[in-house]
């Protein structure tokens, strides 16, 4: 009992990471960083501020997060095999990276 409340709660607080996370992206796009506040995001999110300063000490740092996963993303892309035989396979194989990036 104890562990499956315990997985709950980290259950629970994962996803409202991932909730504060894609409320700052989303808020991000669309007001640009230096006119988004943490209390849009929080909002955004539908989440408290005590539970937003939890996981995040400021705006700055979940940028930070965010930024971290679009750099793994990209890595993950970067990293695989780049073997054209052909100009046009070449081609074909740098839009597919991209849109996967995208």
């Amino acid at each position: 009992m104890k562990n499956s409340t315990l997985s709950s709660r980290k259950h629970r607080s994962l996803e409202t990471k991932k909730k504060l996370l894609h409320a700052g992206y989303t808020i991000f796009i669309r007001n640009g960083f230096q006119k988004t506040t943490i209390t849009q995001i929080i909002k955004h999110a539908e989440t408290g501020y005590g539970t937003a300063y939890v996981y995040f000490k400021n705006k700055d740092d979940l940028l930070i997060i965010l930024m971290e996963d679009v750099m793994n993303q990209f890595y993950d892309i970067a990293e695989r095999s780049f073997s054209p035989q052909t100009k046009e396979e070449a081609h074909k194989m740098i839009q597919n990276q991209v849109s996967a990036f995208l």
